[in-house]
């Protein structure tokens, strides 16, 4: 326990995220007030002085405004005050602030703004209050009355509210987890980082919808964030298997009151729930943490699943006295079985130049992630490893690499066609991928109707992309990797996500009125249909009417499919989704204009609501049948 001294007009604040400290000036009221020793009328700051109260109006240079100059200069703009002494209201419906108290500014969106100093100057011993006075005491003084201050004209003593009187505190602890710096995709973990947080609130403002964004972190179960201390506390998700190990966590914590020491008695319990609890370092069942060690560096945890979830739920984190101070959601894992697929790879060989194409497609992969010493099946076999530990395992996904089978193209017959050019050695054209499954269905009609993954393996490049996902087809089970991309285990496993149904993380979508007329579209569509069955319309008929409209259809249902499944864009290169990437334009020695695609972050992780995206496509689509 602590105490506070009550805070007046000319107090020194710092901010944690500034660089000079600054004098509050009061601005909100001008009748309550103390006297120093000099008889000065020192007015009482309260939770009404927002804004701007401050005398040089900046902290510095603010930490959380980088430029490659140097970082922009602070605009303070108070946008609460916590942890005021809430015992006594002031007649402009203000708190009173003590030493202790904290403001939240807009641009940090958390309480970073600190009293150095509470702004009383000491005096001697006081003459004894006057009758009028003690009127006067008996409404304002914190220690003898808890009733609101009522309108007074008339300068009110120190003993009023003197540089001793004080407010007790308690502490006020928030625990968080974050990822290990060690994290390389081995389970799902996906937090609201600073980057999307819009601008005013410190962040960088790269998530098109913020207010709709931010709903993704609310506790499960619910749809509105949950509140701590007076801030949005924003619930993390983890995704692992049952029985998984080396789930590894970082528990944080800060106190929210740092003039109260943080004693051995203060700790934050670690629950037990649907199997579901942590371990420490040396493996023993942890149920609590010192506050101490938590706040200093943080605390490394194992999260252990015993048996399958079948709904996500919420770990809570509390103190000694049960207050909750942390969250974290546990996303459902018991349907895991479901969500095994098979992905056969195929090499698309040129008849003119069959082990040329081998050796290159070969060699490509070994440049990135294989070995020359093993041959191609079992080099996919390591790439098969990657998927299933370090990115789609994220969703619970895992996937099977089967035998490699081939098909040998016509090249000429693809040149004529348009879907080769430039003497053979590069790819074009949207229709590759419907191309090379008819290739690969002539040839293996059977493994055609298998329900896995194509996986096409390509000797030679297109200009533009390292691989292509068969993405606007809701069914489509196709992807390629070109030349150029058979060297990235994170470009497998960006087109392996965009078959099942994951779009860009920056892509742009149509208005809202377009998203409700594909709605409508497609309602009137079906009802057409279903009035020409009910009233027994020659199959004839329907027939024809289904051809004249069946392309409008599958385009608006797969738009639509798409748009529901990707509600969130984010700015293009800002991110370390697998999803995003970043794409330059350049002139060739031709002058030819040709897109170069290049990663500015290392592709690490998926987002809670693509895990979702992909379990849905793959039970509905691709998923081996049980």
């Amino acid at each position: 326990m602590s105490k506070g001294h009550v805070v007046v007009d000319g107090a020194i604040c710092k901010c944690k995220f500034g660089a000079t400290p600054d004098v509050l000036t009061v601005q909100s009221q001008t009748k309550a007030y103390i006297n120093d020793s000099a008889a000065s009328k020192k007015l009482i700051a309260n939770t009404m002085d927002l804004g701007m109260p401050f005398q040089a109006k900046t902290f510095g240079p603010c930490k959380l405004k980088p430029t490659t100059g140097g970082h922009l200069p602070c605009v303070p703009a108070i946008t609460q005050w916590q942890n005021p002494y809430d015992k006594v209201v002031l007649s402009n419906n203000g708190q009173i602030l003590t030493e202790n108290s904290k403001a939240a500014c807009a641009t940090s969106g958390s309480p970073s703004v600190e009293f150095t100093f509470h702004g009383q100057v000491a005096t001697g011993a006081p003459a004894p209050p006057s009758a009028e006075e003690q009127e006067v005491i008996s409404h304002l003084d914190p220690l003898a009355s808890e009733i609101a201050l009522e309108d007074v004209d008339g300068a009110l003593p120190v003993q009023a509210v003197s540089h001793n009187d004080t407010v007790e505190e308690t502490l006020v602890f928030k625990a968080y987890f974050n990822r290990t710096v060690m994290y390389n995709g081995e389970f799902g973990f996906d937090w609201m980082r600073q980057s999307y947080l819009p601008v005013s609130e410190g962040g960088d403002g790269i998530v098109e919808n913020f207010e709709a964004f931010k709903k993704e972190y609310c506790p499960a179960g619910d749809n509105k964030v949950w509140q701590y201390e007076g801030s949005d506390y924003y619930v993390p998700w983890v995704a692992m298997f049952p029985k998984q190990e080396g789930v590894e966590l970082l528990l944080n914590g800060c106190s929210y009151t740092e003039f109260i020491d943080i004693t051995d008695a203060d700790i934050v319990k670690l629950p037990e729930k649907n199997g579901v609890y942590f371990k420490d370092e040396s493996g023993h069942k942890l149920t609590e943490v010192k506050c101490s060690e938590i706040n200093d560096g943080g605390v490394f945890v194992t999260l252990c699943c015993d048996q399958p979830v079948t709904k996500d739920f919420v770990l809570e984190l509390k103190d000694k006295n049960n207050k909750v101070v942390g969250k974290l959601n546990f996303f459902a894992n018991a349907n895991y079985k479901q969500l095994q697929f098979d992905i056969t790879p195929v090499r698309v060989l040129r008849s003119i130049s069959k082990e040329s194409d081998a050796l290159a497609i070969a060699t490509k992969i070994n440049e990135g992630f294989g070995d020359p010493n093993i041959a191609l099946g079992g080099n996919l076999k390591k790439l098969e490893n990657y998927i299933n530990t370090n990115a789609l395992n994220q969703a619970l996904l895992q996937c099977n690499v089967g035998r490699v089978y081939d098909i040998v193209i016509n090249e000429d017959e693809w040149i004529t066609d348009g879907l080769i050019v430039e003497e053979g050695c590069v790819f074009k054209g949207e229709e590759i991928l419907t191309k090379f499954y008819k290739e690969f269905e002539k040839k293996h009609p059977i493994r055609a109707k298998n329900r896995g993954l194509l996986l096409f393996l390509s000797p030679i490049s297109n200009k533009d992309i390292g691989g292509k996902g068969e993405l606007n087809n809701i069914d489509g089970k196709s992807l390629v990797l070109y030349e150029s991309g058979l060297n990235d285990s994170g470009i497998f496993a960006h087109e392996i996500s965009h078959v099942l149904g994951l779009a860009h993380s920056f892509q742009s979508w149509n208005k809202r009125s377009d998203i409700d007329y594909f709605n409508e579209r497609i309602k009137k569509m079906d009802k057409t249909f279903q009035y020409m069955l009910d009233n027994n319309y020659s199959k004839e008929t329907i027939q024809n009417e289904w051809i004249q409209v069946k392309d409008e259809y599958s385009e608006l249902r797969s738009y639509l499919n798409l748009y529901y499944r990707n509600p969130h864009t984010f700015d293009q290169a800002t991110t370390e989704n697998f999803m995003d990437y970043k794409h330059l334009t350049e002139e060739n020695e031709e002058g030819e204009k040709v897109t170069i695609r290049l990663n500015t972050k290392k592709r690490t992780s998926f987002m809670k609501f693509q895990w979702k995206a992909m379990q849905d496509d793959l039970i509905k689509f691709y998923s081996k049948k049980e």
